[in-house]
Formats: C-alpha cells, structure tokens, sequence
C-alpha cells in the first residue's frame, strides 16, 4: 500500500510539474520575423453611418460601421475582409475632412490583423499612418505600421494598406 501512495504522489508531482512547466510555453503558432503584406479595402458595401451628437452627420461623437471585402491589389482577387469602427473626433479644413479614430481588425485566411488610432479621415486616402496593434493565428503577437494610399483595384474604389509587421 505505500508503495501505491509513492507512485501517486511522484505521479502527482510530475504532473503539477508539467502543469508548471506548461504554463511558461508559448502557446503562439505566428512565426518570429517580419512580414509584409498589402490589401485592398474596398469602399463600401457595407457602411453605417451613426448619428449621435449634433444633428447632421458627420459631427464630433457621431460614428460609422463597415464591412469590407479585402482584394490582392495585383490581381483584384478576394483575400479577406475587414471589420471596422470609424468615430468622428472633430471637424477640420472648415468641416472639409474629420480628426478621426480608426479600429479596424482585418480578417484575413491565416488570421486576423488588428489596427488602431487616430489620423484625419484624408489620411486614408494620402498616406496615412496607424498602429498595428495585435492580431491572431499567424500574426499573433503582430505590432508595426499600416500605411493607406487612396485608388482603384478591379474597378473598385478604395485604398491600399500596405502592412509593415513583426511577431513573436
């Protein structure tokens, strides 16, 4: 009988020790390095805008919901599509363009990729520049840049984000 009673707790202790052990692995499958990767937002089809503050839209506090397809902007094809939040912090240029904040996560076939900050809403369209802030699957861990130029991909509005990444 003691002898049952050693191997139980030697049994025990190995496993609390694994549990230990387990705990401090990296649970990630995203691959170390640095990775580059560029989409097309589509504008559109999906987009609702909220009005909340001042009647009129767009005015500071009011906000949008989109859904768009993402495109590989070599050959217009379907590569994801993006979910996102656009809050309108306040108007700028004398109400021409908008001091906005953008979180948007970017569903993607190995994972998603998720931006956040602020920049003028002509940002989007000229060049701006937003944080990655995180992500899923292959880019678990993803931090770095995603830049936005304006244009046209298989006869679609919408601009380009060009994503500069690492991950750990």
């Amino acid at each position: 009988m003691k002898r049952t009673r050693k191997i139980a707790a030697g049994l025990g202790v190995l496993m609390l020790s694994l549990l230990a052990v387990a705990g401090h692995v990296p649970v990630s499958t995203a691959q170390v390095g640095s990775t580059h990767i560029e989409v097309f937002a589509v504008e559109g089809p999906f987009e609702k805008d909220i009005d909340v503050a001042t009647t009129g839209f767009p005015t500071a506090g009011d906000y949008a919901v989109e859904s768009q397809p993402l495109l590989d902007p070599t050959d217009g094809s379907r590569v994801g599509r993006s979910l996102s939040h656009v809050q309108i912090v306040r108007p700028v240029s004398k109400g021409q363009d908008f001091e906005i904040v953008l979180n948007s996560t970017l569903r993607l076939s190995d994972g998603d990729i998720v931006i956040d900050g602020g920049l003028r809403f002509s940002d989007l369209f000229g060049g701006g520049t937003i944080a990655v802030v995180g992500g899923t699957g292959t880019y678990t861990g993803a931090r770095g840049t995603a830049t936005s130029t304006g244009g046209k991909v298989a006869g679609a509005d919408g601009f380009t984000l060009s994503i500069d990444i690492t991950t750990d």
